[in-house]
């Protein structure tokens, strides 16, 4: 009956431990996606000599803010995730990883959620009062390499993606132990992403967005 008994709990401490990988991983593989759709966007759209031609200096910094800088606190959050799951498969903390990150996210990213409004109005009258800008975007869209997403789809991805993580944090948060130093961090990570994606419009932005993007942040 004890040997029963603990290869119950054996089983159970493993399939906790199954989950809870899947949940952090589901989070480095949902970051890579995320990186190269702003590759993308900054590559493709915010750099295309045709679109910059069209856009004064306010113009360009409304319609793009921290594009670039979003993308590069991506690139180095992902490099670090990558690196300690290398060191450690068993036990990667990317909660702990996030925390390291934190002065760097809440540089880029509350100052592009902060401009959303700037963004959507000028993006608007762009599409609406210049027909090169119009023809340029949707020669831009018309690459197969934007997979049929559209220019206001990339957009808005920094905004998808810090919605994103805080659901996938919370989602480790529940599947830590009570009390565990993992916990503890996981939970912090939890109320800084809370604190990062808090301006309004955001949760807007994101159930309006479309599902194929949802997918990549």
């Amino acid at each position: 009956m004890r040997e029963d008994w603990g290869l119950c709990l054996s089983s159970h401490r493993c399939t906790g431990w199954l989950v809870k990988f899947h949940a952090k991983f589901e989070l480095i593989t949902s970051e890579a996606s995320c990186l190269r759709s702003l590759d993308i966007a900054v590559e493709h759209f915010q750099l295309s000599s045709k679109l910059q031609a069209l856009l004064g200096g306010q113009e360009r910094q409304w319609l793009f803010s921290k594009l670039a800088d979003v993308r590069e606190v991506s690139r180095r959050f992902l490099a670090d995730l990558e690196e300690d799951l290398e060191q450690d498969i068993m036990e990667f903390d990317v909660c702990g990883i996030f925390l390291s990150h934190l002065p760097d996210f809440r540089a880029v990213y509350i100052p592009y959620v902060t401009n959303q409004s700037y963004q959507e109005k000028t993006f608007k009258r762009l599409i609406r009062d210049n027909p090169q800008f119009r023809e340029v975007v949707e020669e831009l869209e018309s690459d197969p390499l934007c997979q049929r997403l559209s220019l206001k789809s990339f957009l808005i991805l920094p905004f998808q993606r810090i919605t994103r993580l805080k659901l996938l944090v919370q989602n480790i948060l529940k599947r830590s132990s009570p009390g565990s130093h993992e916990e503890c961090k996981a939970s912090k990570a939890f109320e800084s992403l809370a604190e990062v994606s808090s301006p309004s419009g955001t949760n807007d932005l994101v159930v309006n967005a479309s599902p194929r993007m949802k997918g990549q942040s």
